[in-house]
């Protein structure tokens, strides 16, 4: 009855609390709903391209019509010069400019080189990389198309493509059909979304509060808290891991028992780390503000905007200490890859090693608090 009643007042705590309720339930739904829908997109369509056609042949106009065909780009003007083309990408009317040369068709046709410039906006890394790509390719597939129509001409016939293109690829983009951003960031940002909602929460529920004197026990007292806050999170991670992913289209493809055999330790771990916190901090609103601080910090340490592999050694094991660094990777790959847990043992060993040590903190902070409350009674 006590351990029930430990419970009852645990869970209870999180809807009395409005800090608390703000940040473990509504910030969770909030985030759920909107986070995503930036992203939604996938891919980049229709980024503007503006054009310099010095040459102004049939050439140099099929060109640009090749570009004009590819969804991330579409050419929205002819300029006069490039001082006209610096201000549409300054103005950002434009993403990228596309430079033909005088006597561009005149070269094709005789068989020399005619390189063509193009310059794109690198601080938008996504629409870079997009124009550049339908740029190169077009440009590519219009020189093929330029020598194929030259052999023919000169008599080689059907073997005329099969030497312009000896070739082709079909490339299969595993785990992300439509090789979307939303299908990458989405699934690990929301991970640590789970983290540090749960790690703010605990630490505000905990830091610097009374308890009553049969809440004391710190074995019970500690089972309690991680029913009642795991046991809302678990209803947060299906939510964020198989709804959430069925509603936007994202693929999922993971087991639900590989799944739980990591986010029980994730949450586990995450959760003695919020009492571990709680104990450090002399007031409650340092939680909010330890955690606004050191989320940008993990963002980059759990390996979502950058690869963990190619961090520095000593950042790599400072980012082990956070349960998203293993959560993210083991995660995404049970999810949304089909991985078995056991093709992750790495990351689930290195969950259930914070779990133990995190939660032997905890443990020990419980103890000295009873002993504390003790010797002033």
């Amino acid at each position: 009855m006590n351990w029930l009643r430990d419970l009852g007042s645990a869970f209870g705590a999180i809807f009395r609390d409005k800090a608390a309720l703000s940040v473990m339930v509504v910030a969770i739904i909030v985030y759920g709903l909107l986070y995503p829908q930036p992203y939604l997109g996938e891919v980049v369509r229709e980024a503007p391209v503006v054009a310099l056609d010095q040459d102004n042949s049939a050439a140099s106009r099929a060109l640009l019509r090749q570009i004009d065909v590819f969804e991330a780009t579409r050419v929205v003007g002819n300029i006069a010069d490039m001082a006209e083309a610096r201000r549409a990408l300054l103005g950002r009317q434009a993403f990228a400019i596309v430079v033909i040369p005088e006597n561009f068709e005149r070269d094709l046709k005789a068989g020399r080189a005619s390189p063509i410039a193009a310059y794109g906006d690198a601080s938008y890394f996504l629409l870079y990389n997009s124009t550049m790509t339908a740029i190169s390719t077009a440009a590519r597939q219009t020189g093929a198309q330029v020598v194929a129509s030259r052999k023919i001409a000169q008599g080689e016939g059907a073997r005329a493509a099969t030497s312009v293109q000896p070739f082709t690829i079909s490339a299969v983009p595993l785990f992300n059909p439509q090789g979307g951003y939303a299908s990458y960031v989405v699934p690990a940002s929301v991970i640590l979304i789970l983290q540090q909602t749960l790690l703010m929460g605990v630490a505000l529920l905990n830091t610097g509060r009374s308890h009553p004197r049969h809440a004391l026990r710190p074995i019970s007292t500690m089972l309690a808290r991680l029913v009642a806050y795991g046991g809302l999170y678990v209803i947060w991670m299906l939510a964020y891991l198989i709804v959430l992913p069925v509603l936007l289209g994202l693929p999922r493809i993971g087991s639900l028992t590989d799944l739980f055999v990591l986010g029980l330790p994730f949450l586990l771990s995450t959760m003695f780390l919020g009492l571990v916190i709680a104990r450090l901090l002399p007031i409650r609103e340092w939680a909010i503000m330890a955690m606004m601080a050191l989320g940008m910090p993990l963002f980059f340490l759990s390996g979502v905007a950058w690869p963990m592999e190619m961090l520095p050694e000593w950042m790599i094991w400072l980012g082990k200490l956070m349960p998203s660094s293993s959560a993210i990777p083991g995660i995404v790959r049970v999810n949304q890859m089909g991985a078995s847990w056991q093709d992750v043992a790495t990351q689930v060993a290195t969950l259930w090693g914070l779990t133990g040590i995190y939660g032997a903190l905890a443990l020990l902070g419980l103890g000295n608090s009873e002993k504390s409350r003790n010797a002033m009674a």
